[in-house]
Parts: C-alpha cells; structure tokens; sequence
C-alpha cells in the first residue's frame, strides 16, 4: 500500500497510478477531505473523487480511503468552536454520504476505511479536531464509525496513531471508549524512524522503531485487533535526515516481518515523493525486495488475522 495525495497531481494521475502498479503496489491510500468535497452546507462534489477512482479502479488498485473530517469547510469551523456537538452531527452526515456515495458507485473498489488521521496527534500542524477533550473526540470518532458500519458492514476499519499505542489507550481508560475500541478493526500505526528526538545515529532509529511495532502488537492482541503499519518513509521525510538505500530497505524488513500490512509514505510530493528518488524507485521493481538488498528473510509470520491487505511485495 502507499498513500497518494492525489488532488495535488491531477496532471499526473494516470502516470502515477501507472508508476505505482508497476511497483507492485495493489492498494492506494487517499484522503476524501471534507472541506473539498463539501464546500457549502449541504452541497456535495463529488467530481474530483469520482474521476481519480476511476483512474485507480480502472488500473486494478483499491483504494484505502481515509474519511479526512479533520480537514473540514470553512463554514463548519464555527460549529467546531463554539458548538462542538452541532461540529460531530455535521461530521457524521457528512461520512454518511461520502460512504453511502462510495460503495454504492463503486462497490468493489474499498480495501479499508481510516476514521479521520492520527486523532490524537498534538502541536502543528494538527487540526483543531485533536484538540477535542477526550470525551468529545470519542463521540466525533464513534459517530464516523457508526455512520461508515451503516453504510458498509463488511470492509476493516482502521484508527491511527503516530506513537505507542499504549500510551493512547492510556488516554481512553479516562473516559468511555470501550465501544469505540470494539467498533474498529484495526489499530494502524505511522511510523517515522527519524523524528525530532532521534536525530542521531541510524542504529536508534531502527531500536525505536521496533519498540514501537512490539508495544503496537501487543496492544492489539490484548485487545483483539490487527496492526497495520500505515505509514512508513523510505525517503527523507525530514529535511536532515536521508537514509541510504540500506537504511530504508532495513526499515521495511523489520516491518514486513511484524506485520501482515504495510504502508509507504508516499508515492509523490514536492520533498520526499517516491518519484522524486530514483534509486528507491527502483528497489519496488523487483519481486523480491531483500533478496535485492541481501538482507536474510526472518521466519514468516502465520495469518492469525481476519482482515489483511497482500503485502507490497
């Protein structure tokens, strides 16, 4: 799976897309952003969406569709100030229509569903919708769940988050989220091996990235759940760092053996797009990943899960 911006290429879509299958890639990660797609109260535009999954579904991906409340309309960001549940009624409508849209139009293309990104994401260039005190925010989130499940009973769903796992259960133990936690499907984790606290050597990237898979695996399992890594960079994602190619393939080695799904970060932007590197463009042209960077593959992992996406590789 990789994520694609796709309202910021339109002149590339159908190259990219192109790009993306001959990498081996079967599932694109897209936003359905709110403010775009309902621009007035009550006024839905669908246009843009509709044309980008036809390109995708015409290529033979599926689509990973995260419902991008956080990213909403002007005209709704005084509800969300000053009268938060009118805010979480909006947000539910709308999610309602755009799944309702979805999966009657194209029943087939949905791999998954994400319930907004990273909700509990802090400082900038986070949304004002993470800073909902926790019992609002578990309102916002389970009435987005509640209206996808209306629409489409079938398809996984998947709530991020970009730290340990058990530090945000932590969070929910002080409210009532136990329904939350039982409606989703998946705990999805974005992971960044170089972030502000790590600016040092490649070896602490790589200790804290795995601390974070195994507290990610074993919060799931404690609470009945697959985890997906949804979003991983094998590009410089921060403007100091930019790991090598054995770095980034390294990376996706202890990933891919703690998880039956991954996800790359992302497959064009104007920084850090997979197609803006040539060399890491390359290492997806292969049909086997590690036997390219002659790493040795750890034992695989048995499928215990119910849901799974097929592996990038």
């Amino acid at each position: 799976m990789i994520t694609y911006h796709f309202q910021d290429h339109e002149q590339s879509w159908q190259s990219d897309v192109h790009a993306a299958r001959l990498m081996g890639f079967n599932v694109l990660r897209i936003d359905a952003i709110w403010s775009r797609i309902e621009p007035r109260n009550g006024r839905f535009v669908f246009s843009e969406l509709d044309e980008f999954i036809e390109v995708a579904r015409r290529s033979g991906l599926k689509l990973y569709i995260i419902v991008s409340t956080h990213l909403y309309p002007d005209w709704a960001e005084r509800y969300l100030r000053r009268r938060p549940l009118r805010f979480i009624e909006e947000a539910v409508e709308f999610t309602e229509v755009l799944t309702r849209h979805i999966s009657e139009k194209y029943p087939d293309v949905v791999a998954a569903w994400q319930v907004e990104n990273e909700p509990w994401e802090i400082g900038p260039p986070a949304s004002m919708t993470h800073n909902l005190p926790t019992e609002e925010k578990v309102l916002y989130l389970q009435g987005i769940v509640d209206a996808i499940r209306t629409v489409d009973t079938e398809s996984p769903l998947v709530l991020t988050t970009n730290m340990e796992w058990s530090r945000l259960l932590s969070d929910l133990e002080t409210t009532d989220a136990s329904k939350l936690l039982e409606s989703i499907d998946v705990f999805g984790l974005n992971l960044y091996p170089y972030w502000d606290g790590l600016r040092g050597e490649s070896g602490e990237a790589v200790e804290y990235l795995n601390q974070i898979l195994e507290d990610g695996l074993v919060q799931a399992e404690n609470h009945g759940k697959e985890l997906w890594v949804v979003e991983i960079p094998v590009v410089p994602y921060y403007s100091k760092q930019k790991p090598h190619f054995q770095e980034a393939v390294g990376w996706l080695n202890l990933v891919l053996n703690k998880t039956q799904v991954i996800g790359i970060y992302q497959l064009r932007g104007d920084e850090f797009g997979i197609l803006r590197f040539p060399r890491i463009f390359r290492i997806y042209q292969t049909t086997d990943l590690l036997s390219l960077a002659r790493l040795p593959r750890l034992h695989k992992m048995p499928l215990r899960r119910t849901h799974w996406i097929p592996e990038l590789i």
